[in-house]
């Protein structure tokens, strides 16, 4: 079973499609891809944000028929593979703290670390595609700081056990919390827009309130005031709550649900058919995706840097969700 799912406006799992085949595979990746595009009316994925394993076609598949899309690699994925080559507690550490940095400073620093205890491993993870992997490359406008497909596999999970989970965290709940430690900082001085920040007594950041970016990377990747920010916004005496990108708004929450969808009747109340069950497609040749991609190379020649439309989707694996969970 192929799932695609979304992030909602309260970062809770919204279910987009979910397609039944007979075995995960390139041709099955692609044909899945193929409908989703049609039902979502994508034009080669230009406004979306795609994190996959990358693995069983997936990713040529989102290359193929997503060319303008923000394709990125579940950090997960990458450090299974890199516990099996590099069996060490500290470098997975420092992978995790390299993959979930919001700003290239502090990524390079952990992985200067990495390089120092293992050079071998950070050669690797020079070449494991990192910009695809590493939060801090994720483009401002997805308003997600996921690194991995978790999600998805929760929401497999959920469906294949049927019950539901409680998955949400509330937006409220993140504003108050860096409401509280923007209390031990202090605004150092203002240069026209930009405002310092001091941290600890030590650390120096600058926030431009009006720009709505800070030198941490958080508020920019996140759509919501950091600590730092936060203590800026309050500063000039204004709410933190009016500076939340429009995207995690109650009103764009509620429009996500607007369109309900009608309840299917209880299996015993369907009209009988004369034909036989619905049986998943048949596995079929693997399309020539370079030739595909080839067909498209002129709309892929540059990324989306504008978009009007946002929407995160978790393409998933349904195998080894035990140790994702």
């Amino acid at each position: 079973m192929l799932t695609a799912v979304g992030i909602d406006a309260n970062d809770g799992i919204w279910p987009v499609a979910v397609y039944e085949v007979e075995e995960e595979s390139n041709s099955t990746w692609y044909n899945f891809l193929l409908k989703l595009g049609e039902m979502l009316r994508v034009d080669n994925g230009e406004g979306f944000c795609f994190i996959s394993d990358g693995e069983n076609g997936v990713e040529d598949a989102l290359e193929a028929l997503m060319c303008r899309a923000e394709i990125r690699i579940c950090a997960q994925t990458v450090y299974e593979r890199m516990k099996a080559k590099f069996p060490s507690n500290i470098l997975w550490q420092l992978f995790w703290g390299a993959c979930r940095s919001t700003n290239a400073t502090e990524f390079y620093r952990h992985l200067d670390e990495i390089k120092v205890l293992d050079e071998r491993c950070y050669e690797w993870l020079m070449e494991s595609k990192w910009e695809r992997w590493a939060l801090h490359c994720m483009p401002a406008w997805a308003k997600c700081t996921h690194v991995t497909n978790k999600m998805g596999k929760k929401f497999f999970f959920w469906m294949h056990e049927y019950f539901a989970q409680s998955i949400t965290r509330r937006m409220e709940a993140i504003v108050n919390n860096a409401i509280e430690a923007a209390r031990e900082m202090n605004v150092e001085a203002t240069e026209g827009q930009v405002m310092h920040v001091l941290e600890n007594g030590i650390s120096r950041v600058s926030v431009d309130i009006k720009k709505q970016c800070c030198d941490c990377g958080s508020w920019q990747l996140s759509g919501i005031p950091c600590a730092h920010a936060s203590k800026c916004i309050l500063n000039v005496g204004r709410e933190v709550d009016d500076f939340v990108d429009p995207l995690l708004t109650k009103d764009r929450y509620l429009s996500t649900y607007a369109v309900m969808m009608q309840l299917l009747p209880e299996e015993k109340c369907w009209p009988s058919s004369k034909f036989e069950s619905i049986l998943p497609p048949q596995n079929a040749n693997t399309p020539d995706l370079t030739i595909h991609k080839a067909k498209n190379s002129e709309l892929c020649c540059s990324k989306v840097k504008q978009v009007s439309v946002v929407m995160s989707l978790y393409l998933i694996q349904p195998c080894g969700l035990s140790e994702y969970l």
